[in-house]
């Protein structure tokens, strides 16, 4: 018999809402759905939505705009989302026609045609948005693989499970960016019943993060390792050679880095370290192109110039896609990688699977994801990665070596492996209930 998994889509529904693309944990998501909806007759995966579309409680323009994000969902994923709230067919364009109207005509200045608008919102909204007659989903199975676990009485008859990437603001509060904030992690633990709840880590550091916050049995608690999407693995070098002709960028003559602007990051000690890298005469000359988002890109070059590290040498590359970044991984001397703390750390992997070899760091989880197929160094010793690029960048039969052991090293993650061993642990899980019950 399939194992019937209800698994909640609304991180892809946030992503399609503030339209930004599928990366990090929200790729997460969408490739571990998709990976065990392949496994075909072991699994029946339905994608659900548990979070309140009334208008009433959330707002006109918030359930708006989650009405889209949920049909945009249905159409990635080919089928409707089910949900707790049946939506009239007109539910959609009746809320955008009463949010238009509020934005034109409601509010303070016209308080006529805003309490016009606001009972025809109370009288019509309701009935397109009402509440299903079943009071829970029919799973065996709920999975979270990025929010907080729902309230037990609309997930009544499941085994539940959370993925937990991380616990980087409890661990390091410092890097929190909205102080006076609960952070999301903290909701999330709050959410999980430690006596019937399951929890999935990224890796074993994230795991042991888990357990220093949370007192459940280590027997509900796994670790499922993530991957590097297909393409990287066949890396196609045509954009990201345009891209780098544009910047005045030699292939094979530079080291590539992901330049978030999140303070755990390091991006300003990984830029200096490599200034003074380049500045050892026994070091050949490469350029360092830094990848990041057109948002970031100001504030990056603004930290970079007050911090007296930014030179002709020093690229910024912003916006690219996939296919433009394996790309740039496969043409790199080296990717240089040397956050302060990841939950998993999904960048060195694509690196490696692309046949870059990898400087990374020797905190967190990062060595689970480059094994022996890459160089470490100590994230906040500016020395330490200097001397690791001075290094790596002479010797290029050290440069190949890294990239047959790289290459070897990623082929042993993929989302067929994260999507199996998940099945696995729903049938721990199944089994673990089925035994508690006798």
């Amino acid at each position: 018999m399939p194992v019937i998994i209800d698994f909640d889509i609304k991180r892809l529904v946030d992503a399609s809402v503030s339209r930004k693309p599928y990366q990090g944990i929200t790729r997460y998501a969408l490739r571990l759905f998709e990976a065990l909806r392949d496994l075909g007759d072991e699994v029946v995966i339905n994608p659900v939505y548990l979070h309140p579309l009334d208008p009433q409680r959330i707002g006109v323009q918030k359930a708006v705009t989650e009405t889209f994000g949920l049909d945009a969902v249905s159409t990635l994923f080919g089928e409707s989302v089910n949900t707790l709230w049946e939506r009239h067919p007109v539910a959609g364009s009746l809320l955008r026609l009463i949010n238009g109207l509020e934005r034109r005509f409601g509010g303070d200045q016209n308080r006529l045609v805003g309490r016009a608008l606001g009972s025809l919102q109370r009288q019509l909204v309701p009935k397109s948005f009402g509440t299903s007659e079943s009071s829970s989903i029919g799973g065996q199975i709920f999975h979270s693989p990025v929010n907080p676990l729902p309230p037990r009485r609309l997930t009544k008859n499941h085994a539940r499970v959370v993925t937990v990437h991380d616990c980087l603001f409890l661990k390091f509060p410092e890097f929190y960016p909205n102080p006076g904030q609960v952070p999301a992690i903290r909701r999330t633990l709050d959410s999980i019943d430690p006596s019937t709840d399951f929890v999935v880590c990224d890796s074993e550091n994230s795991r042991r993060d888990l357990h220093s916050y949370l007192d459940i049995d280590p027997s509900r608690t796994t670790v499922v390792p993530l991957s590097a999407d297909p393409q990287f693995f066949d890396p196609d070098t045509e954009k990201a050679r345009r891209r780098l002709d544009s910047l005045g960028v030699t292939p094979g003559e530079y080291l590539l880095a992901l330049a978030q602007s999140e303070p755990r990051k390091n991006i300003p000690k990984m830029v200096e370290a490599y200034l003074r890298a380049r500045g050892e005469d026994s070091t050949p000359e490469v350029d360092l192109v830094l990848v990041t988002w057109e948002s970031h890109r100001i504030p990056l070059l603004s930290t970079l110039e007050d911090q007296g590290l930014m030179r002709d040498s020093i690229k910024i590359i912003t916006d690219v896609d996939d296919a433009t970044l394996s790309g740039l991984y496969g043409l790199a001397t080296a990717l240089v990688y040397a956050p302060l703390y990841e939950g998993f750390g999904i960048p060195p992997l694509e690196a490696m699977a692309s046949g870059c070899p990898v400087i990374v760091a020797d905190n967190s989880s990062l060595p689970e994801v480059v094994g022996e197929a890459g160089i470490y160094v100590d994230a906040e010793d500016v020395q330490s990665i200097a001397v690791a690029i001075t290094e790596l960048v002479a010797d290029a039969q050290r440069q190949s070596h890294l990239r047959e052991l790289g290459l070897a090293h990623a082929a042993g993650f993929s989302w067929q492996r994260t999507a199996q061993m998940t099945l696995d642990f729903y049938q721990e899980m199944l089994e673990t209930d089925d035994n508690s019950e006798k």
